[in-house]
């Protein structure tokens, strides 16, 4: 197998599926079977596994298994069922799996921020749960929501956006 980078101009030229390209060799066309190489992405807010869901004073923990390492992810959304609050959220990465409190978690943001206003009378509801943070492979992320104004958050659930992609022929 040879491997052939086409130029702009070839490409330009040809139709779509490279069904017109031709190999010439000393001036003589030579039979070939063309392979092409494409990289597929897929992304998607992905259930994670929730471990170790507590509350330790004004704080809300919990840590997100993602059942492998090597995914890439960048934010996380955090489900609840309480209303009308404001909390700031710091998410740490680990490739080992440890306790909430132990202090071998790297830090990727505290600067995560997560709210909610509910108008239980006309039934509006506004908020943000998502958290993003640097682009991360680690199979374990630990999430702390610190209480900020009203309510406190009860954590129901969690999703992680995951990244992947894969070159296919």
């Amino acid at each position: 197998y040879v491997k052939v980078h086409l130029d702009k101009e070839v490409s330009f030229h040809a139709k779509s599926d490279l069904s017109d390209l031709r190999v010439l060799e000393d001036g003589v066309e030579t039979p070939y079977q063309l392979v092409t190489l494409s990289e597929q992405v897929e992304s998607d807010y992905m259930p994670s596994t929730l471990r170790d869901l507590s509350s330790r004073g004004s704080e809300s923990m919990f840590v997100i298994d993602l059942g492998s390492a090597g995914l890439v992810n960048d934010h996380l959304r955090i489900h609840t069922d309480s209303n009308n609050f404001k909390s700031s959220v710091s998410v740490y990465a680990s490739d080992a799996s440890l306790s909430v409190d132990s202090d071998k978690w790297r830090m990727l943001t505290d600067a995560g921020y997560i709210y909610n206003f509910h108008d239980g009378k006309s039934g509006f509801d506004a908020g943000e749960g998502s958290v993003r943070y640097p682009s991360n492979t680690s199979r374990y992320l630990k999430v702390v929501i610190r209480d900020g104004e009203g309510a406190h958050v009860s954590v129901s659930g969690a999703e992680v956006f995951r990244l992947s992609a894969s070159e296919s022929v």
